[in-house]
């Protein structure tokens, strides 16, 4: 993978992550920080440590009008996207681009958010 693959996502990313009202959620501390280390710049949730609806209060509490997941690849994360899109769909912008992105520009080799500390 070139580097400037990698580039691009963070460009994408960020761009929308510099609009108010932009939250990018993810599932845990290492996805969080692997994210931080290529570069991403803004809000990042996770929802480690907590329940749908304390992620769902707090980007009311926020006026959160878009969620970007950034889900693993795996079993898992395909479940917890497909149930945050049910659950906060109907209020708020799901917006999957980025994730999109990132397994394009990787080829699907990328299962877990966090191995892009490797990058």
């Amino acid at each position: 993978m070139m580097k400037e693959d990698i580039s691009t996502f963070v460009n994408h990313l960020n761009e929308k992550l510099r609009q108010n009202g932009v939250v990018c959620l993810v599932e845990g501390k290492h996805d969080k920080e692997a994210l931080e280390h290529i570069g991403i710049k803004g809000k990042i949730v996770t929802l480690q440590g907590h329940s749908f609806s304390e992620i769902y209060d707090l980007f009311f509490e926020y006026n959160i009008k878009t969620v970007v997941l950034m889900m693993d690849y795996d079993k898992e994360g395909k479940q917890m996207t497909k149930k945050l899109k049910n659950l906060l769909g109907h209020q708020l912008y799901i917006d999957e681009t980025p994730r999109k992105l990132l397994s394009r520009i990787t080829m699907g080799r990328i299962r877990h958010i966090e191995d892009l500390n490797h990058y």
